[in-house]
């Protein structure tokens, strides 16, 4: 979608900016918050059938930059939903495993 460009000289082009903006603001959050909720849910499915399951994120190129800046929501969640979630830092990738918590 094209961007409209506003030079400040209309307030009909400057409603209609903030209207798309905020469209496109709002499409990127929810296309984040599904890619989240599908990280999540495939992590949920591995522990269903394994009993575990882990992912390595970091701050570097070629790393998946959404993983990694909202890390601590994900294992928030897998937390929340009541499994256990151990992290480590390894030469700066930070290594996440998560388990059924089992109670003995």
């Amino acid at each position: 979608m094209k961007q409209p460009i506003y030079n400040g000289t209309n307030e009909d082009e400057c409603e209609y900016y903030d209207v798309v903006q905020g469209e496109i603001e709002y499409n990127k959050m929810n296309k984040l918050k599904e890619k989240l909720k599908t990280n999540i849910k495939y992590h949920i499915d591995r522990i269903a059938e394994t009993g575990s399951s882990s992912f390595s994120t970091c701050d570097y190129s070629g790393w998946d930059k959404d993983i990694w800046r909202h890390r601590h929501s994900i294992m928030d969640k897998l937390t929340d939903e009541g499994y256990r979630v151990e992290s480590a830092v390894n030469h700066g990738v930070l290594d996440v495993t998560i388990t059924a918590n089992l109670e003995l």
